[in-house]
């Protein structure tokens, strides 16, 4: 196997639902040989885009900060894997960031205007998320649906393909993670 695989957890809560499936994922994948980071965003110094669109002539952010490495872990990676947990049916602001800051280093602009993917079709990504709305509500209301769907058009849009999703829907009061849940994480990890 012996793929790179970045794993970005875009919470502050550091032992947190996503924070766990994050790290029950990561861990299985490396148990199958896989060379495995993760990333805390929280622990880095992201600014805050400034649509200056110097990335998109460029192909780099003109802030200074840690975007450069991120991005250069994120690009380089066999997989990417997104951690996030679902706030007012999407991302938090972190993550949503991130992908602000990311355009110009995953997507080009053509001379007519229309957007073009910089990643491999051969990158994967797999997303994980957490909402505090129980199923079937999470789906009917568009929150974990939502989030994933933030997630998935920056993913989309770079030329990455999907490998896999999981979410964790009801977690408001929960104790711990379903058995059901967490071997599903575990697998995708393992299938890496």
């Amino acid at each position: 196997m012996d793929k790179k695989i970045v794993g970005i957890l875009g919470s502050f809560k550091k032992d947190g639902n996503v924070a766990i499936m994050l790290q029950e994922l990561l861990k299985s994948a490396e148990e199958s040989g896989n060379n495995v980071k993760q990333i805390n965003l929280c622990d880095l110094n992201l600014e805050y885009c400034r649509a200056c669109m110097y990335c998109r002539q460029n192909g780099r952010c003109i802030l200074n900060d840690d975007l450069d490495s991120l991005a250069g872990e994120i690009i380089k990676a066999d997989v990417v894997v997104l951690a996030a947990p679902t706030y007012w049916a999407n991302v938090p602001a972190i993550v949503k960031n991130l992908f602000d800051r990311m355009a110009g280093y995953v997507m080009q602009t053509k001379k007519n205007g229309i957007p073009a993917p910089k990643c491999s079709k051969n990158q994967q990504y797999i997303l994980l998320t957490a909402c505090s709305t129980p199923f079937p509500l999470n789906i009917v209301c568009g929150q974990s649906t939502g989030s994933l769907r933030a997630m998935t058009e920056f993913f989309k849009l770079s030329g990455m393909s999907k490998k896999a999703s999981v979410v964790l829907p009801g977690t408001l009061g929960m104790k711990s993670r379903p058995d059901k849940v967490m071997d599903k994480v575990k697998e995708i990890g393992k299938s890496i």
